[in-house]
């Protein structure tokens, strides 16, 4: 038995009206189709290591620190860092189901810091979907990175 929940029920109301969209335009497939795709991918594991590593290069990379690798952040802003994601996943992943973890890794660093590129600009959301990934990143505070020694952190 399919159950689904708030956010879900959003999301598959605007994939049932895009079905409706589509049909009109002479497509044919299932809505019932959508809600098992739906349910399959929202089961997905997402890969924390995988987030965290691009969401890690997207830090370097904006921070002009692309000559340091991902390997030299300190424990501590590894653990915070990890903390972050996982919160961020928690409120967010219902929306993000057709993004790839290194895609919500690089854009979760984007957003959050306000670089003027990120989850309202992916081709891969609608708009609507764009800006409300984007308000969830907004309520984290933005961060820097620094060289302290032979580590890199993040505060």
């Amino acid at each position: 038995m399919l159950v689904f929940h708030g956010t879900q029920l959003m999301f598959i109301w605007k994939h049932i009206a895009n079905y409706k969209k589509a049909v009109n335009g002479g497509i044919n497939f299932s809505p019932f189709l959508i809600l098992i795709r739906y349910k399959t991918k929202n089961k997905m594991e997402r890969n924390i290591d995988v987030i965290l590593t691009h969401y890690f290069i997207a830090a370097l990379w904006t921070s002009e620190f692309d000559n340091h690798n991902v390997y030299e952040f300190s424990k501590e802003t590894i653990e915070t860092s990890k903390k972050d994601i996982e919160k961020f996943l928690q409120e967010s992943n219902n929306y993000l189901i057709d993004l790839s973890n290194e895609t919500i890794g690089h854009n979760f660093w984007l957003t959050r810091n306000r670089h003027g590129a990120g989850f309202w600009d992916l081709d891969e959301l609608d708009n609507e979907t764009g800006e409300i990934v984007s308000k969830i990143c907004y309520t984290f505070k933005e961060v820097n990175v620094f060289e302290n020694g032979n580590e890199m952190i993040i505060e």
